[in-house]
């Protein structure tokens, strides 16, 4: 089924299957005779991400202290799965860099960084690959995770269940862009990106509720995301240039890092001006407006239905 919430069916029941349908495609994915190539391996990890959003949206049904801890287990098996995408990702900035490229000393730095960073074959030519018994260790503790929410007793129904988590995560990403300052740390961007897919995935688990306000929100939050992404995969390039990670000729290094440093602005200056619009109501007016959402769609579909 969609990754999206009934309001008029009963608001536990749909979440543990939102819960269960996301940790089900991770683990198909996980659970195979050979580890997960890099395709995979990223549709697994996106599995486990929109597997935290819904259990952060469901704090108000699940609880506090369960809602953290099972956010707390999908963190770090993604953390776990992260790693065999560095390669890949890193790759990944060099050719958005080699496209934006101005002159052949450009090229010349960014070929030259390349052959080292990612070998002598083309990018993309070593793709991401994880062990078999990490992938199937991942599988197991994401099944775990599921069985034991099935196993929780609703505390809250309908709007209730879901605004504490849904004012959270929102009042999360304002502050986040709020206080990032004129020179933002790596660690400050990195955590609003998580917020930004937060927002997302919070709204395509709501879009039900007013498809044609919120495509536009969903989408402004996936380019947000996007942005912030990029930013953060160049920032780690460019931190692996200049600790001597790899070794690349310093005049290469140099170029390099200055066309990463140049690109980042731009991504940031681009983010904040999303982030401006996205989180510009109070925390408050947002969730009092998609809570009249909430009851406004019930009463134009006649109110709750049965499971």
């Amino acid at each position: 089924m969609a990754y999206r919430l009934d309001p008029e069916l009963p608001t536990p029941i749909e979440l543990r299957r939102l819960l269960r349908e996301q940790v089900d495609a991770a683990v198909d994915l996980l659970r195979g005779v050979e580890p997960p190539d890099g395709d995979r391996l990223h549709d697994a990890r996106l599995c486990v991400k929109k597997a935290r959003s819904v259990v952060r949206l469901a704090r108000g049904d699940l609880g506090r202290a369960v809602a953290r801890q099972a956010n707390a287990e999908l963190r770090e098996v993604n953390r776990s799965l992260a790693e065999a995408r560095d390669e890949d990702s890193m790759g990944e900035c060099l050719a958005r860099l080699a496209a934006a490229a101005t002159d052949e000393a450009e090229t010349g730095a960014l070929d030259g960084v390349r052959r080292v960073v990612t070998g002598d074959g083309a990018v993309g030519d070593a793709p991401a690959t994880l062990s078999r018994s990490t992938a199937h260790g991942a599988a197991l503790v994401l099944a775990r995770v599921a069985t034991w929410i099935d196993q929780v007793p609703p505390r809250r129904e309908g709007w209730a269940a879901l605004a504490p988590g849904f004012g959270r995560e929102y009042r999360r990403g304002r502050r986040s862009y709020l206080e990032l300052g004129e020179d933002p740390s790596v660690d400050a961007l990195h955590h609003w990106r998580a917020r930004a897919k937060s927002f997302d995935h919070h709204q395509r688990i709501l879009r039900g509720l007013w498809p044609e306000a919120q495509k536009p929100l969903r989408q402004a939050a996936t380019d947000l995301a996007k942005l912030l992404g990029d930013d953060h995969d160049l920032a780690v390039l460019r931190d692996g240039l200049t600790s001597d990670r790899w070794p690349v000729r310093p005049i290469d290094r140099d170029v390099v890092v200055s066309m990463i440093d140049a690109e980042r602005l731009r991504l940031q200056v681009e983010a904040r001006e999303l982030g401006g619009f996205l989180y510009a109501d109070e925390p408050g007016a947002w969730v009092a407006r998609h809570g009249a959402w909430w009851g406004h769609r019930l009463t134009c579909s006649g109110g709750p239905r049965p499971a």
